[in-house]
């Protein structure tokens, strides 16, 4: 893989600091890169197809309520084009997607219920310190990656939090199957060497996300590989 896009919405700040992240690493993966505008459908549908153009892309999207919203399509787009793509969020692989990665989404939700513990118990919110993400999560849908012909390796699956092997009923954090367990998070170097297009682009999100917080956020703890077996 030598070019890779990135879908992003350029009238957020968000949008541009992921780009920039994104940007500031990927010449030592030997990319190059183009943004991609996400305004609307058929821009984005414009944008995608015209980059399919030409062989060994892939597609990075950045987490965005556009992105939401348009979700389906940029998951159809991605199929239709046969470009590997990684999401931001973890529901664009339960819908089709091939590759998340990003802070889990429960998480924050459990945490800030400890803020309002503090502020009924007399604490100024002001005083409370903002926080960011400490959890990331990593899936992998390999019914995905085995129509657009790609063989996930054995590396990469070894440190996903959850794997689906076919179209989920139900995708929920609830699902059972096979447990692995893991020892460290994945690390952009772990797959600097590769010449997948899988680990090249997953490699370069996770490189962009180790700017963006300390390493320090990182949990050590151990956490389960979920594999998702649903319809078949």
């Amino acid at each position: 893989m030598t070019r890779v896009a990135v879908l992003r919405d350029p009238d957020v700040s968000s949008g541009t600091g992921q780009l920039g992240a994104i940007q500031s690493v990927a010449p030592s993966f030997g990319v190059e890169l183009r943004p991609l505008n996400m305004r609307d459908a058929s821009e984005i549908e414009r944008a995608v197809t015209a980059f399919a153009q030409s062989s060994n892309g892939g597609l990075i999207v950045t987490g965005s309520a556009l992105a939401t919203v348009h979700r389906d399509l940029i998951i159809a787009l991605a199929a239709r084009h046969r470009l590997p793509a990684v999401y931001a969020v973890r529901f664009f692989v339960a819908g089709g997607g091939l590759i998340s990665y990003g802070p889990d989404s429960i998480d924050p939700y459990r945490r800030a219920a400890s803020y309002v513990d503090r502020i009924l118990k007399g604490e100024k919110p002001a005083d409370l310190p903002v926080q960011v993400p400490t959890k990331y999560e990593l899936l992998i849908n390999l019914k995905t990656a085995k129509a657009l012909g790609l063989d996930v390796p054995p590396t990469l699956l070894a440190r996903a939090d959850e794997v689906i092997e076919c179209e989920p009923r139900f995708p929920s954090r609830a699902a059972g199957g096979l447990r692995f367990s893991r020892s460290k998070r994945p690390t952009a170097s772990s797959w600097r060497k590769s010449r997948s297009p899988v680990p090249i682009v997953i490699a370069a999100v996770i490189a962009a996300a180790e700017l963006l917080v300390e390493q320090r956020l990182y949990p050590g703890r151990t956490r389960p590989l979920r594999s998702v077996q649903g319809a078949c």
